[in-house]
């Protein structure tokens, strides 16, 4: 009975310890990953650090570009009533077909969301 008890005994740390081995090999595994999140967080500190250096910048280029464009519009509507006073359609210009990318480019509401979200960080 002694001997039995033993070998049960036995049996049972040799199991033990192949579950160790098991943990072991996940261990490394969660350091590895945690190596790379840790090195993950530093990029993006870094990064986040140049954003707030860079907010200033991007809401005062983006206010400028809003502005200029909306000036743009304007001009674009007088000379369309001065192209059809002459009998001439302005929407078949080069420039105006240069303006029509343009807007498509830097959409307005596109550029406002971009701004408002900067200025909201």
């Amino acid at each position: 009975m002694q001997t039995e008890k033993l070998v049960f005994s036995s049996l049972f740390k040799k199991e033990e310890l192949a579950s160790e081995k098991i943990e072991l090999a996940n261990i490394n595994d969660f350091v590895k990953y945690l190596d790379i999140t840790e090195n993950a967080l530093n990029r993006f500190n870094k990064v986040y650090a140049e954003l707030d250096k860079l907010k200033p910048t991007i809401i005062s280029d983006g206010d400028s570009y809003i502005s200029l464009l909306e000036k743009s519009m304007d001009t674009s509507n007088e000379l369309f009533t001065k192209f059809k006073e002459i009998g001439l359609n302005w929407i078949e210009t080069p420039e105006y077909k240069r303006f029509k990318a343009l807007m498509t480019k830097g959409d307005r509401g596109t550029i406002q969301t971009m701004v408002a979200r900067v200025k909201n960080l």
